[in-house]
Order: structure tokens, then C-alpha cells, then sequence
């Protein structure tokens, strides 16, 4: 199976906050120009799988092929950190979440190893479809803890995966096995 793995767009929020599963819009203008150059980076037949949430629907729909929504593909819930700056989060809550990047969750918030168990349930049911190739719209939390889940890159590391918005990467999944056949293009 080739799964192409598409962040969304740059939202339009100030820099610095947090806003994981929050909602926020991206520009009408943005998210054309973001599906018109992936098009060109896609098959033409592609079942689309994406996060609700409208910076991913959005975008999966100007894609061109039939979209399917899932709550799995969600951004980690980070509670009552959901809008606030990273000052107004502080220092000392920050540095927890380093220390310990896989069970820290934010009060009211998800952990990576949360996020983990609903992307790793939506990769089972994947796989036991018969695709040969897909697309998920999804955010950058997710898709790293999928890719690092295919490659086996330890969860504590899934992170270092940084995807870039806007941008495509493509696995190629057989049994057992997952080859990066290209990562962040544009």
C-alpha cells in the first residue's frame, strides 16, 4: 500500500499558540494553492482519509477524491492548554512534558501514548482494507506517531518526525514492513 501523508496548511493563528484539537480556519486562498500543488504530487484515483477538523476536510476535499472523515486523525488533545501561549503556559509545565515525552498529558489534554492507540486502531482497520494507495489529511502529531509506529522508530522518538504544512510524504507498507519513499515534498 502507498500511503501519501499530507499535513495541513499553516493555520491562521499568531505564532506561539497552542491549539491541537481547537478548530482554527486557514485562508480560502492558502488552502487552494495547497491542494492545487499536491494534485500534481498525487495518483489521480486516491481514497482520502482525514481529521474533521476543518484545516484537514478542507483540504481533503479540494484533493479530488472521496473523502472519508475519522476522529482518529485528530491532533492530541492538548485540554486546558487549547489557545493559550506557550508563556501563558509557563516554563515548569513545558519541561514536564519534555522529561517525559510518551505519558505527559496537559491537564484535561491527551499523551502520546493516547494518540497512539487511536492512530494504531485506524492503521489496523486500514490495513485490513483493500487500498492500494490512500491519502490522509491529518496533523503533525498523528502522522509522526504513524509513520514512527510503520518505520518502528521508538515512541519517545516519533516526534523527531517533523512534517512541514502543507507538505506530502509518501510510505510504501507491505507486511510486517514500511519504506520512507519520500518525506515533506512540495
Amino acid at each position: 500500500m502507498d500511503l501519501y501523508l499530507i499535513r495541513h496548511p499553516t493555520p491562521l493563528i499568531d505564532q506561539g499558540v497552542c491549539y491541537g484539537q481547537s478548530d482554527v480556519p486557514v485562508s480560502p486562498e492558502v488552502l487552494e494553492k495547497t491542494a492545487e500543488r499536491l494534485r500534481s504530487l498525487l495518483p489521480l484515483s486516491l481514497v482520502i482519509f482525514a481529521s474533521p477538523l476543518s484545516r484537514c476536510r478542507l483540504l481533503a476535499e479540494r484533493l479530488g477524491g472521496p473523502v472519508r472523515l475519522d476522529d482518529r486523525l485528530k491532533e492530541r488533545d492538548f485540554g486546558q492548554w487549547e489557545l493559550s501561549t506557550w508563556d501563558e503556559i509557563g516554563p515548569d509545565p513545558v519541561d514536564e512534558w519534555v522529561c517525559d515525552p510518551v505519558d505527559f498529558a496537559p491537564p484535561g489534554g491527551e499523551s502520546a501514548r493516547q494518540v497512539r492507540r487511536r492512530v494504531d486502531r485506524f492503521f489496523r482497520e486500514l490495513t485490513r482494507g483493500s487500498q492500494a494507495s490512500c491519502a490522509i489529511v491529518a496533523h503533525g502529531g498523528p502522522l509522526s506517531l504513524l509513520t514512527a509506529r510503520i518505520l518502528g522508530v521508538p515512541l519517545a522518538r516519533a516526534m523527531d518526525l517533523a512534517f512541514e504544512c502543507g507538505a506530502t510524504s509518501r510510505l510504501v507498507v507491505t507486511p510486517g514492513r514500511g519504506r520512507l519513499a519520500f518525506f515533506n515534498r512540495f
